[in-house]
């Protein structure tokens, strides 16, 4: 198999836009017990994703209190006859929600969804096979992808911002490539990587750092 050779450069903190996406949508849960949410904040969610909360144990609610322009409000009870709510995440901003009866004692929660671009078609002589491993991830993201040609490449993460954290110059062989990815130095979250190929862009992968 042949390697990939990368050479870190220095990391920087500014804006940077993805010019594409093919990452997974994710269900996070919530379990509702002992008059609390939990988590009750939220992190790593975007649009697309679901947020489904499971009754354990009392009489609740999960209902929003305000919620990003365009994205629809929800109110469902959470009971020993209604275990389970899921709501599709379909709008970027900030959301909040209650358990209506025990809001007053603190029952509440929150997250925030970010928008993850939609793929803009690109030129490319052969469709990539690209493949990130594990995720979640701890340490060390490992990225294999085949190539047709030999040519400089770049692998850029960013954080849920859209700032761009790493910048990873490479070396493509044709044939199979590996890759590993040190992620260690990084805050938990949810960060996304883009490998580019020339002037292509190969995949866009949403890992989530524990």
């Amino acid at each position: 198999m042949k390697h990939v050779t990368s050479v870190y450069s220095a990391m920087t903190v500014f804006a940077a836009l993805l010019v594409s996406a093919d990452a997974e949508a994710i269900k996070h849960t919530v379990q509702v017990a002992n008059f609390q949410f939990s988590p009750s904040s939220l992190t790593g969610v975007a649009v697309g994703d679901t947020i489904r909360w499971e009754w354990q144990s009392g009489s609740h609610t999960t209902t929003s209190t305000s919620v990003p322009p365009n994205a629809q409000m929800w109110d469902a009870p959470l009971n020993s006859n209604n275990t389970s709510f899921e709501y599709r995440v379909l709008a970027a901003g900030s959301y909040s929600y209650k358990c209506t009866p025990h809001e007053g004692i603190g029952m509440t929660g929150t997250f925030t969804a970010i928008e993850v671009p939609t793929a803009v078609p690109l030129p490319a002589a052969k469709e990539a096979v690209v493949k990130f491993y594990p995720n979640p991830v701890t340490e060390r993201v490992h990225v294999f992808f085949r190539s047709d040609v030999a040519e400089r490449g770049v692998m850029n993460i960013y954080d849920a911002k859209g700032a761009l954290m790493m910048n990873l110059p490479l070396r493509i062989t044709p044939g199979d490539n590996s890759l590993d990815v040190p992620l260690g130095i990084l805050s938990r979250g949810m960060y996304m990587l883009e490998l580019l190929s020339g002037s292509r862009v190969l995949r866009v992968h949403k890992i989530d750092k524990m």
